[in-house]
Order: structure tokens, then C-alpha cells, then sequence
């Protein structure tokens, strides 16, 4: 069973003291909403160690490892023009999931969005399609379609 991001009932981190508050990031359970992602940038993401996980409304829950870091938080609400609900979390864990999660969305910006198949005269399969990364839209659409690369 998937946890809700919006619950505010988390486990503790393994190696952390009995009761250190501290909740321990699990990407299978834990998955941020692409909006929330999309909120804020990657580069902001890295200054402030901050993931944002869900929005709800106005609200903008983001787990970090200071959550009463003020400075944090209302600069992040200026930029997002969202309050913001802090929830504690390891700071390694915090990178680990930056640096998978905003890996991934680049990784996804970079799939063909467009493109035209069509036989030609000698009856191939011809695929057109724009973009920078010709050579992975290629092999991408060769997997598709069960095709040699």
C-alpha cells in the first residue's frame, strides 16, 4: 500500500536515535507530484536541501532537515507564492531524492514529444521526429516498436 505524501505519519530513519523526529525518505512510498517538483527548480532545491513532496490547496508541503529554519521557509514561500509546511527529513536523504527526482524529470524532458512514421518507397519504416537527442529518440522508438536499433 502507497503512503499518501500528504500524511504526516512517517518513519523514523534507521540509524537515528529513538525519537529523534527525523523521518527517513522512501521514493517507493514517498514520491513527490510532479507539481510540486515543477514548483521549484533544482538549483533552489540544492541551495536550501529542500524536496517539495505535494501541494494541497495554498500549501506546499517540503521535507527538509531544518524545518524551523524561517529564512528557508519564507524564502521559499516568496518564490513559490505558497505557504509552506515543512516536514523533517534526513539531510542525506534530502539529496539522494533531489538528486533522483529532478534526474528524472530532466530525463523525461528529453523523450520525443513529436514525430511522423510513414513507409517509404522501398517500403521501410521511416521515423521523423525533432529534438536535440536524435540518437535516444531512436533507440527509444526502436524499443517501442520492437525494432532493431
Amino acid at each position: 500500500m502507497a503512503v499518501n505524501p500528504n500524511d504526516k505519519k512517517m518513519s523514523k530513519t534507521a540509524g537515528g536515535t529513538a525519537g529523534s523526529g527525523i523521518a527517513r525518505l522512501n521514493m517507493q512510498f514517498q514520491a513527490p507530484m510532479p507539481q510540486a517538483l515543477a514548483l521549484v527548480p533544482e538549483d533552489v532545491a540544492r541551495k536550501y536541501n529542500v524536496l517539495p513532496v505535494s501541494i494541497e490547496g495554498n500549501t506546499l508541503r517540503v521535507f527538509m532537515a531544518n524545518p524551523s529554519d524561517i529564512l528557508t521557509i519564507e524564502n521559499l514561500s516568496i518564490y513559490t507564492k505558497k505557504r509552506i509546511d515543512p516536514v523533517m527529513a534526513a539531510a542525506s536523504d534530502i539529496k539522494e531524492a533531489i538528486e533522483y527526482n529532478y534526474r528524472t524529470v530532466k530525463e523525461e524532458s528529453r523523450s520525443p514529444e513529436a514525430g511522423l512514421a510513414y513507409l517509404d518507397e522501398a517500403g521501410r519504416v521511416t521515423i521523423e521526429c525533432g529534438g536535440q537527442w536524435t540518437h535516444a529518440d531512436q533507440e527509444q522508438i526502436a524499443h517501442a516498436l520492437g525494432l532493431p536499433n
